[in-house]
C-alpha cells in the first residue's frame, strides 16, 4: 500500500529511476501535410497479449513484433524496444491518439493535442507543428500553487530558467533544495488530505464524519513534528482520530472498510503511475529548421523527451517551425526579373 511517505518518494524520484517505462514516437511530416508515424515500446513476454502502449492500437494501427529488439538513446541511455506500431495520417490535427476506458487515467500522457500550420509566403512555405500534452486534471485536494510559484514549477518540472545569469552553482543548489523541501511538503499534505477525505466519505455516522475536519490540522501537525511519514497511512490516521476524540470508532471503521479505503486511495494516486513513463518524441518536417523548444535537433528531426513528471506543473507544449524554399517561385521570380530587364533594355536600345 502506498503511504504518504511513498507518495512523496514516488512523485519526486520515479521519473528519473532506471525502472522507468520508455517509448519512442517518430513522425515524418510531408509537404502535403500528411504524416507517417511509428511508435516503439517494449513488451516483456512474446506471448503477452496485453498492449505495451498507453494508447488504443486499433482503428488503423499496424502492430509488428520486431525479430530482434532495436535500441535507441533515451535520456543518455540505450533503451531496447521490441514492438512497433505504425500508421499513416492524411493530415494531422486534434487528437490523433485515443485511449481505452480502463486507460482513461493515462490520457494526459497518451493523447497530445496536435496542430500543423502551413503558411505559403511565395518564395518560402513555413511549417509550424505544435503538440500539447495536458497537465494532470486532478493532482489532489491541495493546490500546488500554495507551495510553489508558477516560476518555481516551471523550473522544477521542466527545467525552465535553470541557470539565471549571475547565479552560482551553490546558489542554484540552495534554491533547488528549498523547492524540493516545499514540493515534498506538498506531496505529504496532499496525501494526508486524500486520506482524511476517504475516511470522512467512508463514515456512515454523520456525527463522526463531522469530527474529521475540525481536528485534522492538529493531527497533521503531530505527524509533522514526529517526522514519521513512512509510518503514516490510513490506519495510523484512524488511530490518531480515536485518540483525539477518545473513541475506537475510526479504528473499527478501518478494520471493516480498510481494503475499500486503500483501494480508493490507490485510485486517486493512479496518475502517479505515469510519472515514470518517458517518451522520446521525434518530428521530421519539410525544409530547414528555424526555431523550436526541442531539447535537441538532428538534421531535420526535432527531439523532445516528455514524461509524466513534467505534467505535474501543467500543460507541456512542443513547438517547431521550418522553412522550405519554393524553387518554382524563385524560378518564376527570376524569369519575371529577366523579362522586366529585357523590356527595359529593349526600350533603351530604341531610344
Amino acid at each position: 500500500m502506498k503511504t504518504i511517505h511513498l507518495l512523496a518518494i514516488t512523485v519526486s524520484l520515479l521519473s528519473v529511476t532506471s525502472c522507468s517505462v520508455h517509448y519512442r514516437i517518430t513522425s515524418r511530416i510531408a509537404t502535403d501535410g500528411s504524416v507517417y508515424r511509428e511508435v516503439y515500446a517494449k513488451s516483456d513476454a512474446e506471448s503477452d497479449t496485453a498492449s505495451p502502449f498507453l494508447f488504443r492500437t486499433d482503428d488503423g494501427w499496424r502492430i509488428v513484433r520486431l525479430d530482434s529488439a532495436v535500441t535507441f538513446n533515451v535520456r543518455g541511455n540505450a533503451r531496447r524496444f521490441s514492438v512497433k506500431a505504425s500508421r499513416h495520417y492524411p493530415s494531422i490535427g486534434g487528437e490523433c491518439f485515443s485511449v481505452t476506458p480502463e486507460n482513461e487515467y493515462a490520457r494526459p500522457l497518451a493523447v497530445p493535442h496536435e496542430r500543423l500550420e502551413k503558411r505559403f509566403r511565395w518564395l518560402y512555405t513555413y511549417y509550424t507543428y505544435t503538440a500539447t500534452y495536458k497537465g494532470f486534471p486532478d493532482k489532489g485536494p491541495v493546490p500546488l500553487g500554495d507551495y510553489l510559484s508558477a516560476e518555481e514549477q516551471a523550473l522544477w518540472f521542466r527545467g525552465e530558467g535553470l541557470s539565471p545569469k549571475g547565479e552560482s552553482g551553490f546558489e542554484l543548489n540552495e534554491r533547488l533544495n528549498d523547492i524540493d523541501r516545499r514540493f515534498t511538503e506538498w506531496c505529504r499534505r496532499s496525501g494526508y488530505e486524500m486520506y482524511c477525505e476517504i475516511i470522512r466519505q467512508s463514515v456512515d455516522d454523520s456525527t463522526y464524519a463531522g469530527l474529521v475536519d475540525p481536528c485534522k490540522e492538529a493531527v497533521y501537525k503531530r505527524f509533522k513534528e514526529e517526522d514519521k511519514w513512512e509510518m503514516t497511512d490510513l490506519e495510523s490516521i484512524c488511530k490518531a482520530l480515536d485518540e483525539r476524540h477518545h473513541t475506537d470508532y475510526y479504528s473499527l471503521l478501518y478494520e471493516e472498510k480498510g481494503e475499500a479505503m486503500r483501494a480508493a486511495f490507490e485510485e486517486r494516486l493512479r496518475f502517479t503511475d505515469l510519472l515514470g513513463h518517458v517518451i522520446r518524441f521525434e518530428v521530421a518536417m519539410p525544409g530547414k529548421p528555424l526555431s523550436s523548444n526541442a531539447q535537441s535537433v538532428e538534421g531535420d528531426i526535432f527531439i523532445w523527451e516528455v514524461d509524466g513528471f513534467r505534467l505535474l506543473g501543467g500543460d507541456c507544449s512542443l513547438t517547431a517551425t521550418t522553412r522550405k524554399a519554393n524553387y518554382w517561385a524563385f524560378a518564376v521570380s527570376l524569369l519575371a526579373v529577366l523579362a522586366v530587364f529585357a523590356i527595359c533594355a529593349g526600350r533603351l536600345s530604341k531610344r
